[in-house]
């Protein structure tokens, strides 16, 4: 399971952990680093962490769907739980303003089932360029921004891995 831990002044720390549930040590990754943690108590109001032989108590403030909020020692942590998808949408969002090509990627493996446009075409925020099928659905590759399409990297029928680059637009000044 992917964490990701908001600290002051935004930044932010991603974590992996095992899974999560009480029980004998496991090794965690941290940033570049790895530690050796274990879940001693969890149960809606605290949060008890055995980290390198340390025990720390955190109080549980707020728990909404994949968003904890704990307090420390006077100190607020933010931990959103980040799926692979949600991973893969951060990494495939488009890049916003400016003049340098903006770069549609596939968030899912998938087959790639019509492709609606040619290079040279133009479009806006929304045109769809292409349709995707990945996990038995069909989803629409959309443009969001306004430019020319400069290359279409895939054609019908091909199959494309996560992160695999499909269009490149080239934004309107």
């Amino acid at each position: 399971m992917k964490v990701r831990v908001e600290l002051a002044e935004g930044r932010s720390l991603p974590v992996v952990l095992p899974n999560l549930a009480p029980g004998p040590p496991a090794e965690v990754e941290v940033g570049a680093g790895r530690l050796t943690a274990a879940l001693i108590l969890a149960n809606g109001q605290e949060l008890i962490l055995d980290v390198n032989g340390r025990r720390y108590v955190f109080l549980v403030e707020k728990n909404e769907g994949g968003t904890i909020r704990l307090l420390h020692q006077n100190r607020r942590y933010l931990l959103q739980v980040e799926s692979e998808i949600d991973e893969l949408r951060r990494q495939a969002a488009p890049f916003k303003g400016g003049s340098q090509p903006v770069i549609l990627y596939s968030m899912l493996p998938g087959v790639v089932r019509q492709v609606y446009l040619q290079p040279g075409s133009e479009v806006e925020p929304g045109t769809a360029i292409l349709t995707l099928e990945a996990m038995k659905m069909e989803n629409e590759i959309r443009s969001e921004v306004a430019g020319r399409l400069e290359e279409v990297h895939v054609k019908p029928g091909q199959v494309v891995a996560a992160r695999e680059p499909l269009a490149t637009i080239i934004p309107e000044n």
